[in-house]
């Protein structure tokens, strides 16, 4: 389970917003589109699918106990992170082929990870970690065996790599169930930019575009009810 407890993931309809960056950048994956990965709610819990751009192929390609959620493609798409919450068990991050085989995941004891991404080169996974015994939290990054890990030191949700591999895109919290804002600092943890007001209760999920210039995102995660009438 998420420790930063429990920002609402809301996908109701959301209001997207963009927002310029300075700065140039390359596509986030070279080549054309390819498959769609995403999560449903099923009888069995949440499980990640995939489908091709025009809406053919849907395919579920885990089936595994608890929830797998926050799937993120790898730069040359070849393989998938995504976090998985077991029941009963902090939340870990794992790893597995597009097709759903290959399931490799990365406990790590007595401590919550979530929210996986990849960096732009492909070598490296960017996290959330949550200590339950000292309430510490931050993003860390880990190698592709699980292994290197140090944290970065910024907080607190659904880090994204910027297309040219400089910055993180993330949310932040200010303590109030509905303020949540989106940040952007570089890679090391440096440099923080608060790009939006935390009464913009900024969603999980958001994104870059490719070019690198525009984040999109969505307001009122937590207020399903304050969304419905900005978007009416």
């Amino acid at each position: 389970m998420r420790m930063q407890f429990f920002k609402l993931k809301s996908v109701l309809g959301c209001l997207l917003m963009m927002l310029s960056l300075v700065g140039a950048a390359f596509g986030t994956f070279p080549g054309h589109n390819g498959l769609i990965a995403f999560q449903v709610q099923t009888d069995a819990g949440i499980q990640i699918y995939t489908v091709r751009p025009n809406g053919k192929d849907l395919r579920q390609i885990t089936f595994l106990d608890g929830d797998a959620v926050g799937a993120a493609w790898s730069p040359d798409g070849r393989t998938i992170v995504f976090e998985h919450d077991a029941p009963g068990q902090c939340s870990n991050v794992a790893i597995m082929n597009p097709d759903g085989t290959g399931i490799v995941e990365f406990p790590a004891p007595n401590v919550c990870e979530d929210d996986p991404t990849f960096t732009r080169d492909g070598k490296r996974i960017i996290f959330h970690r949550f200590d339950p015994a000292t309430f510490d939290e931050a993003f860390w990054s880990m190698d592709l065996n699980g292994g290197d890990r140090h944290g970065i030191g910024l907080c607190c949700a659904d880090p994204t790599v910027s297309p040219d591999g400089t910055k993180l895109s993330y949310v932040g919290f200010n303590g109030d169930p509905t303020g949540a804002a989106l940040f952007t600092a570089n890679l090391n943890g440096s440099n923080i930019f608060q790009v939006t007001p935390f009464s913009f209760d900024v969603a999980v999920k958001q994104d870059w575009a490719p070019g690198g210039k525009h984040l999109v995102f969505s307001i009122y995660g937590d207020n399903p009810i304050q969304e419905f009438r900005q978007t009416s």
